[in-house]
């Protein structure tokens, strides 16, 4: 939580990545500090969509349909810069 609070006052656009569900996982811990600290700044999230994909493949073929690959990631970040 200290380490949240400091990014907070640092950062004007903070990411997550976590290659599991959103719901309940480090987006939802990060959301629910911002609101405690008042940080009304933008928060971006990759992690895997709750829904059920009818495709087979790679791991990258997954993170790719979910949104996650790290060409969509870069691509996102790119156009924050």
């Amino acid at each position: 939580e200290n380490g949240l609070k400091k990014i907070f006052k640092k950062y004007k656009t903070i990411i997550t990545l976590e290659d599991h569900s959103k719901i309940g996982g480090l987006k939802d811990i990060v959301l629910s500090l911002s609101h405690k600290y008042n940080y009304k700044e933008n928060i971006k999230s990759f992690a895997l969509q709750d829904k059920f994909f009818h495709i087979y493949g790679s791991h990258d073929d997954l993170l790719n349909a979910h949104g996650i690959s790290s060409e969509k990631i870069y691509n996102f970040v790119k156009k924050i810069l």
